[in-house]
């Protein structure tokens, strides 16, 4: 029924709920599963060290939740492999953004 499924993750226990589902139905359906996830800064930074240290805690916290999909796939016995991304806003396009 579906050929690709694409599945949007924040971390969230509800997002791992709806990843564990989408495995099911990739499973039944023998589809292609594809997971995106958006680094966010919780608020704009006003100085580039502040950018470059929520950046790394945004990588970090999405590092994990990778890892923890990686994991899910694992026991949930499927061999398919399951495509990611992983979108990184640039934070200067959206200061200049909200300047405007």
């Amino acid at each position: 029924m579906f050929n690709k499924i694409l599945h949007a993750n924040d971390g969230s226990e509800h997002a791992f709920h709806a990843l564990s589902l989408a495995l099911v139905i990739a499973k039944q359906n023998a589809s292609e599963l594809h997971m995106v996830c958006v680094e966010e800064i919780d608020y704009m930074p006003e100085f580039i060290e502040e950018v470059r240290e929520e950046t790394g805690t945004a990588a970090r916290r999405f590092h994990t939740v990778l890892q923890r999909a990686c994991a899910t796939r694992t026991l949930s016995g499927i061999s398919r492999k399951v495509t990611t991304a992983l979108y990184r806003p640039d934070p200067a396009s959206e200061n200049a953004r909200a300047a405007t």
